[in-house]
């Protein structure tokens, strides 16, 4: 991030700048990922592509 770095004059200053984009990016996928419904699998469906033995 070369251009933070000449902006600021710091090279530390980038560093927050990807840790910052970081902690963003792990909030955004376990936000997204709590209101995003889960698909269910087969095996939390029962039995229902069982063929019925009668």
């Amino acid at each position: 991030m070369p251009w933070i770095k000449d902006a600021t004059g710091s090279t530390i200053a980038s560093m927050f700048f990807l840790a910052a984009c970081l902690v963003i990016a792990v909030l955004l996928v376990l936000v997204i990922g709590r209101i995003v419904p889960r698909i269910p699998r087969p095996e939390d469906l029962g039995n229902s592509g069982a063929a019925r033995v009668k």
